[in-house]
C-alpha cells in the first residue's frame, strides 16, 4: 500500500537546529567571518550550479534554475533579529533547497548598516547585502554562500508603486506589467516563478514539477466573499467579471481568440473541472512566466500593463481590462478565458491556504468523494490528509490538512479566531515549524 504520510521536519527538530546555529561559538565564528570578508558574490547574478543534487553546488557552468522564488519585502534590510521575515525565508531555503531566490527589496530607507561596512568602504547596496548575510538563518545563509541568492532593488516608479519603500500595491500593479516579467528575471531564472509576500511560510516540501502544468496557482478565494461559493456561482461570477472588466478591441470577433462565445465556453469548461478562483494578492503564489506574459499581452490592464495602449489594434490585442475594476482576479479570469491549465480549488488549497482549509475547499469546489482518494491527493502534494487537530472559531475540535504554505498574520496575538484557535493549534505548529 502507498505510504500516505510524507516525511517532514517537525517543530522540535527545527528548534534544536536553530539553537545550535545561534550558539555562542557559532555566533563568534560568524562575526569573525564577517570581519574577514573582503569580497562579495555578484548581487545581481547567480554563481551556483543548479543541478538536481542540491548538496553538490559548484561555481562553474551555471545552469537554469528549476524554480525562481521572489521574496518581496520593501523593508527587509531593516528587519531586526528574530523578525518573522527571516523564518519565512528560512522555510523557503529548507523546503526548496534547489531554488534560485531573488530578495526584492528597497534601498531608499536603509538605516541599519553594520560598523564594518564603513571600514570596508562598501557601497550602499553591498552594505545591505552584508547585513542580510549576517542576519539570515542557517539554510538561507548557506544558499547565499552557494550563489543561489541575488538581491534586487525594485524601481517603484517603473511599476507605479506608492513609494520606494511601500510595496503594498505590488500585486495589483507590478504583476500586471509586462516589463516586470521581462526585466526582473535573468536567462538563468526559471519559467516557474513563486512570488512570496510577507506572512507566507512553507510547512512541507514543495515539488515544483507537480505544478508546472499550471499557468497560475494561489490560495483559492475564501467563502467570505459572498459572490463566489464554487460551482455555478463561480461560473456566473467569472462570466460577469469578464463582461464588466474588459472591452473588446477593434479586431473582428471572428479573428479573436477571446470573443464572447469562446470566452464563455472556456469559463464553463474551467468550472466543470472544479477550478477555483485565485486572487493575485495572496502572499504565496506560483506563475508560469510565458503564460502570464501571454495573458497580459492578450488582455492588458488599461493603466498598469506597461504597454502602449494607443497601439492596441496594431498589436492584435483581444481586450482591455478596465481601470477601476478590481484586478485581484485578473489572472484567474483571463487565463480561464484563454483556456489555460489551472488547478482545481482543492489542489490550490493544498498548495496554499489563507483562511480556508482543504476540507472546506472540498465543500466549496468539489473533489474526490472517497476518503482514500482524498488521502492519495493530499499525499501527492506532501500533505497529511486531516493530520492536524484544530479548534474552530466556535471552540469545536476538527481535523484539518496542513497545506504546503500558510499565511501567517503579522500579529498572531491580536488576530481573529481563525488566527488564534486554528492557525496556532499545537498540531499545526508541529507540522509547520517556521511559524
Amino acid at each position: 500500500m502507498q505510504d500516505l504520510i510524507p516525511v517532514t521536519i517537525n517543530h522540535f527538530d527545527y528548534k534544536y537546529s536553530y539553537e545550535l546555529f545561534h550558539s555562542p561559538n557559532n555566533a563568534e565564528e560568524a562575526m569573525q567571518e564577517q570581519w574577514e570578508t573582503s569580497h562579495f558574490p555578484l548581487m545581481n547574478d547567480y554563481t551556483g550550479d543548479f543541478s538536481p543534487d542540491a548538496h553538490i553546488m559548484t561555481n562553474s557552468s551555471p545552469k537554469k534554475c528549476p524554480v525562481t522564488v521572489v521574496f518581496v519585502d520593501a523593508n527587509f534590510p531593516n528587519r531586526k533579529s528574530g523578525d518573522p521575515s527571516f523564518f519565512e525565508l528560512e522555510s523557503i531555503a529548507t523546503f526548496l533547497p534547489n531554488a534560485c531566490i531573488i530578495i526584492q527589496t528597497s534601498r531608499c530607507s536603509f538605516h541599519n548598516a553594520l560598523p564594518v561596512a564603513e571600514e570596508m568602504n562598501l557601497s550602499l547596496e553591498h552594505s545591505i547585502y552584508l547585513r542580510m548575510v549576517t542576519m539570515v538563518e542557517e539554510e538561507t545563509h548557506e544558499m547565499m554562500e552557494r550563489g543561489q541568492v541575488r538581491v534586487t532593488f525594485l524601481n517603484h516608479e517603473k511599476y507605479n508603486l506608492d513609494a520606494c519603500d511601500d510595496f503594498s500595491s505590488f500585486s495589483s500593479r507590478a504583476l500586471l506589467n509586462v516589463n516586470y516579467w521581462r526585466d526582473e528575471f535573468h536567462e538563468k531564472d526559471s519559467n516557474s516563478v513563486i512570488i512570496v509576500r510577507k506572512g507566507a511560510v512553507l510547512c512541507h516540501r514543495l515539488d515544483v514539477e507537480k505544478y508546472i502544468e499550471y499557468a497560475f496557482v494561489a490560495a483559492p478565494l475564501t467563502s467570505r466573499n459572498e459572490k463566489i461559493f464554487g460551482g455555478s456561482d463561480y461560473c456566473n461570477a467569472l462570466k460577469t467579471l469578464w463582461k464588466t472588466s474588459v472591452v473588446n478591441s477593434s479586431i473582428p470577433s471572428s479573428s479573436s481568440l477571446l470573443d464572447e462565445k469562446n470566452a464563455m465556453a472556456n469559463i464553463l469548461q474551467s468550472c466543470l473541472e472544479g477550478v477555483g478562483p485565485m486572487p493575485i494578492n495572496e502572499s504565496f503564489s506560483m506563475f508560469h512566466r510565458e503564460k502570464v506574459l501571454e495573458a497580459i499581452q492578450t488582455c492588458p490592464h488599461e493603466q498598469y500593463s506597461g504597454l502602449e495602449m494607443n497601439q492596441l489594434s496594431q498589436q492584435n490585442r483581444s481586450c482591455v481590462w478596465h481601470q477601476g475594476i478590481d484586478s485581484s482576479l485578473y489572472f484567474s479570469t483571463i487565463l480561464a478565458v484563454m483556456g489555460a491549465r489551472l488547478p482545481t480549488g482543492v489542489v490550490a488549497s493544498l498548495f496554499s491556504t489563507n483562511e480556508i482549509w482543504p476540507e472546506q475547499a472540498l465543500e466549496m469546489y468539489g473533489g474526490p468523494f472517497f476518503n482514500y482518494k482524498r488521502q492519495l491527493l493530499a499525499s501527492k502534494y506532501n500533505c497529511i490528509y486531516k493530520g492536524a487537530n484544530v479548534k474552530t472559531r466556535t471552540g469545536r475540535e476538527v481535523k484539518r490538512t496542513v497545506p504546503i504554505s500558510l499565511h501567517v498574520p503579522l500579529d498572531t496575538t491580536n488576530g481573529d479566531e481563525f488566527q488564534k484557535r486554528e492557525l496556532l493549534s499545537h498540531d499545526v505548529v508541529e507540522q509547520c515549524p517556521f511559524i
